[in-house]
């Protein structure tokens, strides 16, 4: 970015990244790429091992169907993705249940408008209520609970139109996130702790996990290489 910036400033042309308001351009993009590429990513991680903890019959069926793909000797792919129509669906449920940014990111009305009854001049910042969106009943059955299997057609393959109603990180693909956490999945299986973390004088990494002890372990069979 620092790069465009300055070729920017030499050629003179029109940018965000030139004039009086470059610099706070440039250090507003470098601020939104590290929350966007750290904090949201940690969190959507935590709440897919949590599920995993709180769901072992989908977290068995998730592995079942990596390994049936993959075998023991390989962590998957982008390449895979079409032969995995339940994991596609178990992260897309977490995406949805756990959205990691319950209100979207800050936008900027460019025009005066009006929003239903609402009056919303140049210049107003909005935000996206994706909360309501990702859990209104109109739009998902029992939206409080934990079902990949809405994701899934009458066929078993992952159904993309249903799967386009996740606004999730306002608007974009999430493809990064979902094969970081297919690959963790496959190495290394989560439970429950049998003891409160109080109790075992423990606490978790994980903020999301406080309250919900959890566990995990290399699975056997998957060798050092591929984990």
């Amino acid at each position: 970015m620092l790069r465009f910036k300055i070729e920017a400033e030499n050629a003179n042309v029109t940018c965000s990244f030139n004039g009086p308001r470059g610099l706070q351009s440039l250090e507003s993009s470098i601020l939104d790429l590290t929350l966007a590429g750290a904090d949201t990513t940690t969190v959507t991680l935590e709440w897919a091992m949590l599920f995993a903890c709180l769901h072992p019959a989908a977290q068995s069926r998730l592995q079942n169907e990596i390994e049936s793909v993959v075998g023991w000797e390989e962590l998957p792919a982008l390449s895979h993705r079409q032969q995995m129509p339940f994991t596609e669906a178990f992260i897309q449920e977490v995406l949805r249940i756990g959205d990691p940014v319950p209100i979207g990111f800050p936008h900027s009305v460019t025009d005066d408008m009006w929003a239903g009854r609402w009056f919303l001049p140049a210049g107003t910042t909005v935000y996206l209520n994706q909360y309501h969106i990702l859990r209104d009943p109109a739009t998902f059955q029992a939206p409080n609970e934990f079902r990949p299997e809405r994701f899934l057609d009458e066929s078993g393959r992952f159904d993309r139109e249903e799967a386009r109603k996740v606004v999730v990180f306002s608007v974009g693909k999430n493809t990064c996130i979902k094969l970081c956490y297919v690959n963790v999945i496959a190495s290394y299986h989560f439970r429950q702790a049998r003891l409160p973390w109080p109790e075992r004088g423990l606490k978790s990494s994980f903020p999301l996990l406080d309250g919900h002890p959890a566990a995990f372990s290399r699975r056997s069979g998957r060798s050092e290489a591929s984990a």
